[in-house]
């Protein structure tokens, strides 16, 4: 067996990150996940120096009482 090694570049990595195309991608798993979550919950855009992306979030009490109880955000997220 040889022994592979695999280097990833550092540049191309930042470059995909910060790329629309990933946005995109982000956006669209977040209106799938708001689409599994009820009311009071919200996403938003976040634009961080090293990528860009989307949150979802609990927005109301309500919601934030749900999410820490049942932990529906990361149910929503499988």
């Amino acid at each position: 067996m040889s022994k592979v090694e695999i280097v990833p570049d550092k540049a191309g990595v930042m470059e995909l990150l910060k790329s629309d195309a990933m946005y995109s991608v982000c956006k669209q798993k977040g209106t799938e996940i708001m689409k599994r979550l009820g009311d009071g919950y919200g996403m938003h855009d976040v634009n961080y120096p090293e990528r860009k992306g989307v949150a979802v979030n609990a927005m109301t009490r309500k919601a934030m009482d749900d999410n820490y109880k049942n932990n529906t955000l990361l149910k929503a997220v499988k």
